[in-house]
């Protein structure tokens, strides 16, 4: 390539879709692009920049390519918490398997210049950076940046023109989070999760979690339900009046609103019966305006997303970074609610005139005589507010969640660029009987954007409520701490006010009255929605654009929350107990100040303000701090727990014997599962994913310990599979390997959501056997080499809960098993081997059923060369199954190093005999 081209050019996108994209922008049907490799594609093509023929070449990581954890010891849950603030800390590739670094830098060698197409955020900045340390340009050696919101060819040409370079200092910002979270979040979980799951049997949550935004986030929804509890219910009475006029019912409302005196009702209600009819002292209409929408950023869509649509903010941005992808959104991250100078609003909605159903909508807009005409909104500087990237119709999307959220954006962006809506509204006041009553009635007079937008369609843009009105809402919603549904019994019958249009009214004119009297009982405000928690978080500065989603969703997968109906958001006991308990000892780690406060100072690195390790060690030291006095009081929170919880002697069944003690261990099956040694007070992890069983009585030819049964798989026992477990090694690693596999990754999933000690692995390994290959329990039933899995050290061994009609043989680390025939009554693994290393099998036909010649019943065989075998033994992959087809003895080599090595087997891959693969 040096030869021929004096120039070539790296382009590194985020997602091999994106570099798809990026690559189909540049190239040209005379000038197609070429594409080789496999899990990262490189496409290849060629074209004149800067005015001389260069060769380019297109691909991408996978997001981050670099995660931090802590060095070394400080890996494993038995270190001190509290050392963890000033451990040291590592960078290391998020994906090893796909050796993203390595790609890079090969790709990079023969290249001048790389064009950084990431994400354009703090994060997208952050792997700039990342991408920089991995690559090596040839001199002479530039390095430019790319901003662009959609991935369009158009945007993508024009992020070309304007090329710039990465902001270090976001990237700096970014890191300092990075660190800051982790530091914090894993030593407060570490210690709390270790902390009371070794005092509690029903906790029922792998770890108790801190997080310094996912425990503010959880804080607001305990707050609402402590206020829905103290709520004490107050009977209140009210007047229920109605008039009559040209055949139209008018509910009035009552201008004292309601009284908490049943005989005061009674006497006011007494007084306007008597006077019969109500006259009308005044009568005043204005004509008032609703609006357009500012522009969609992403909490306005998220929230959408949850009130209007029931889909959950987590999901919602799933939808919408694949419709972006896709071409069909702009970036759904952003905090932009006004368009930029020069934004193309004319072409945008340009390309929705042929669209069916807002097509001729968008076709008006571009002709009217203001054409698009976007509300002022605010311009972050980051990315445009999200908009329609091409016209898509239910059919292309595929309908689902992707048309909806599409159309909300579309209907959206239309009505933020159309006219204002005018409603003229009518109140008139009566009285009577030394009472006075309210009338309310409204008009539509020009739709305006309420016609692309209807009424209720998108929350409060509907012609029931005027700016004015929108604006009081607003103020009420912020003073209730995020709004939602509190009130009366009653409340129901003051909506109907102010709804309908309101027949002619004259001052001075009586209109016969209905008077009746009505109770209700006063009731706290619902448990916050999803949409009302979005709202909160962004006021108090919790998590950003690109986070919010994932807080909502975390305290929702920590069981800290159940998600109820109308998605409202209610805490369980362990989110009360955790939060309250938090406050008790140190309420700022709950409150969003002290979030808010670190976010500021992460602002200050962003914009060059502060140096990094400044503010890191500002911050770390300030937690440190709050770490400390949060475990010199802990028994303040544990008193909570005390009384929510069952202790964990008082929990579980007997189940299996010590190996030290020789002491029966209790189970303990609620989340996380483990053993409970009530002499001596140890608890002992178990694999969470699957179900422990007991297992004949068998001992750990190691450690002693009672052996259990690790089954994973469900109920149904066609896709089940069985491991032996032995609860000692699983906890005390007796192989240095495994003890190293045990800790090498358990930092990081602490802070985000891991368990006990050596809980990454576990967590990992949960979905295949629980145990090392080398184990003595395993290697006993080890027959050869797993086809799938053997480059991870994978082997295929007999299911030990096998029997007669039901034996298989199964992977250590996948889902792959194969079907011994149903008239196999025993199955047994013998020490000798064949020529390819497999271990024999002893098999033991049913008399009746054997296909041995002259009745024989037992037949030793190999697994990988026996012609009697093939055709007979079926494979599958969970519930997905099919009978293998016999072939030939030549060709691949019996111990897995055929076609399937490093992968899962293809189906017809399954159909092929053993020593095919």
């Amino acid at each position: 390539m040096a030869a021929s081209y004096g120039y070539a050019v790296l382009v590194v996108a985020e997602k091999p879709s994106i570099a798809s994209a990026i690559a189909l922008a540049l190239s040209t049907k005379d000038n197609p692009f070429t594409t080789r490799g496999g899990s990262l594609p490189v496409h290849e093509l060629e074209r004149t920049y800067e005015g001389k023929l260069t060769k380019f070449k297109v691909t991408s990581v996978i997001g981050h390519v670099y995660s931090i954890d802590f060095h070394g010891r400080f890996q494993s849950w038995d270190t001190e918490p509290g050392l963890l603030f000033d451990a040291d800390i590592v960078k290391k590739e998020s994906n090893p398997k796909a050796r993203v670094c390595h790609h890079l830098s090969s790709e990079s060698k023969e290249c001048n210049e790389v064009q950084l197409f990431l994400d354009c955020d703090r994060e997208g900045e952050n792997i700039c950076f990342e991408v920089l340390d991995c690559i090596k340009l040839r001199s002479p050696a530039r390095v430019r940046r790319a901003k662009f919101s959609a991935v369009t060819p158009a945007a993508i040409l024009e992020a070309m023109k304007n090329l710039g370079t990465p902001n270090e200092n976001e990237s700096k910002a970014v890191d300092a989070r990075q660190e800051l979270d982790l530091r914090t979040g894993v030593a407060f979980t570490r210690y709390q999760t270790r902390f009371f799951q070794g005092r509690y049997g029903n906790l029922d949550s792998a770890l108790i979690s801190y997080g310094p935004c996912q425990t503010p986030t959880l804080g607001f929804v305990v707050d609402r339900h402590i206020n829905i509890m103290e709520h004490v219910p107050e009977t209140y009475y009210a007047l229920r009046v109605e008039v009559k006029k040209s055949g139209v019912v008018v509910p009035l409302l009552w201008e004292r609103g309601r009284v908490f005196d049943q005989q005061v009702c009674t006497a006011f209600a007494l007084n306007v019966s008597s006077v019969k009819s109500l006259r009308v002292a005044s009568v005043s209409s204005k004509r008032q305006k609703r609006s357009r929408p500012t522009g969609l950023n992403t909490v306005a869509m998220l929230k959408i997303a949850s009130s209007q649509l029931g889909m959950g903010p987590h999901h919602a941005m799933q939808v919408a970074e694949r419709l972006y992808i896709q071409g069909y959104l702009s970036y759904p991250r952003t905090e932009s609610t006004g368009y930029p100078p020069g934004f193309d609003l004319r072409g945008t909605v340009a390309s929705l005139r042929r669209h069916p159903m807002y097509g001729a909508f968008a076709s008006a807009l571009l002709e009217s005589s203001r054409g698009p005409n976007p509300r002022a909104g605010h311009d972050a500087g980051d990315h445009p507010p999200i908009t329609p990237c091409a016209s898509a119709t239910a059919e292309e999307l595929g309908g689902g969640d992707s048309w909806r959220l599409y159309e909300v954006v579309v209907r959206h962006f239309l009505a933020g660029v159309s006219e204002d809506a005018t409603i003229e509204v009518t109140r008139a006041r009566l009285v009577g009987g030394g009472e006075a009553f309210l009338a309310s009635g409204r008009k539509l007079v020009h739709p305006g954007f309420l016609e692309i937008l209807p009424s209720g369609g998108m929350g409060r843009y509907g012609m029931g409520t005027t700016d004015e009105e929108a604006d009081e809402e607003a103020a009420a919603e912020a003073e209730g701490g995020g709004g939602g549904g509190g009130g009366d019994d009653d409340d129901d019958e003051d909506s109907e006010y102010g709804r309908g249009v309101l027949p002619p009214l004259a001052e001075g004119e009586s209109l016969n009255a209905e008077v009746s009297q009505r109770t209700g009982k006063t009731r706290p405000p619902d448990h916050l929605t999803e949409s009302n928690l979005i709202a909160l978080m962004e006021r108090n500065g919790i998590g950003t654009d690109a986070s919010i989603a994932t807080h909502i969703n975390n305290i929702i997968e920590r069981r800290y929350v159940n998600l109820g109906a109308g998605r409202r958001l209610i805490p369980t006991d362990l989110g009360v107990c955790f939060v309250q308990g938090l406050k008790a000892i140190d309420s700022e780690l709950v409150r969003p100040l002290v979030r808010g406060h670190v976010e500021k100072q992460l602002d200050l690195i962003a914009r060059g303000d502060a140096a990094k390790e400044a503010v890191v060690e500002h911050i770390k030291h300030s937690f440190r701090s709050k770490f400390d006095f949060f475990v010199g009081h802990i028994g303040r929170m544990d008193a909570l727990f005390e009384n929510r919880f069952s202790p964990l002697a008082s929990s579980g069944k007997p189940f299996t014997r010590c190996g030290r003690t020789n002491r029966i261990l209790r189970l303990v099956a609620s989340r996380p599962p483990r053993l409970y040694n009530p002499f001596t007070e140890e608890v002992l992890k178990l694999p969470d994913g699957g179900e422990c069983k007991q297992y004949k009585g068998l001992e750990c030819p190691i450690c002693s310990y009672e052996l259990c049964l690790y089954k994973l798989g469900g109920s149904d026992s066609k896709s089940s599979r069985s491991y032996p477990l032995c609860p000692g090694c699983y906890n005390f690693p007796p192989f240095k390997d495994d003890a190293a596999e045990s800790t090498g990754a358990q930092s990081t999933a602490a802070a985000d959501g891991g368990g006990g000690p050596g809980s990454a692995r576990r967590a990992a390994m949960c979905l295949r056997c629980p145990m090392p290959e080398i184990h003595p329990i395993i290697a006993k039933l080890r027959i050869c080499a797993c086809p799938e899995t053997e480059a991870e050290g994978g082997v295929l061994m007999l299911d030990p809960a096998g029997g007669p009609g039901n034996w298989r043989v199964i992977s250590t680390r996948s889902s792959l098993i194969f079907y011994l025939p149903k008239s196999v009554i025993s199955a047994k693994v013998l020490d000798r081997e064949d020529d390819d290393g497999c271990r024999l099998l002893s098999l033991e036909f049913h008399k009746d059923q054997t296909p041995l010649e002259g009745g024989a019943t037992k037949h030793v065989a190999s697994l990988l060369n026996d012609e009697l075998l093939e055709g007979m033994i079926t494979a599958s992959h969970g519930s997905t199954s099919m009978r293998r087809r016999g072939g030939g003895r030549g060709g691949g080599r019996g111990r897995g190093r055929g076609r399937g090595r490093g992968k899962r087997m293809t189906e017809a891959e399954m159909k092929m005999s053993f020593h095919s693969f």
